[in-house]
């Protein structure tokens, strides 16, 4: 899966860059659960055309505030 870059450049999907933005906006004890579910939706619903950065932001803020809603 790729992704378009803000500066209009299409690279591959890095996971562990994923992991990188969750642990640095929020601190949770499953952040790879919350990549994992991430990738998997990304996956999921992007097959006709790439994501760019915002919509990976905007998945991985749904995710963690999921990941919240169910440990509270």
């Amino acid at each position: 899966m790729f992704i378009v870059k803000k500066n209009g450049t299409i690279e591959q999907i890095d996971k562990l860059k994923i992991l990188k933005y969750i642990n640095r906006t929020q601190r949770v004890s499953d952040s790879a659960a919350i990549a994992d579910s991430v990738v998997k939706e990304i996956e999921s619903r992007f097959d006709i055309f790439y994501p760019n950065t915002h919509n990976i932001e905007d998945i991985i803020e749904k995710h963690i505030m999921l990941y919240d809603s169910n440990v509270l």
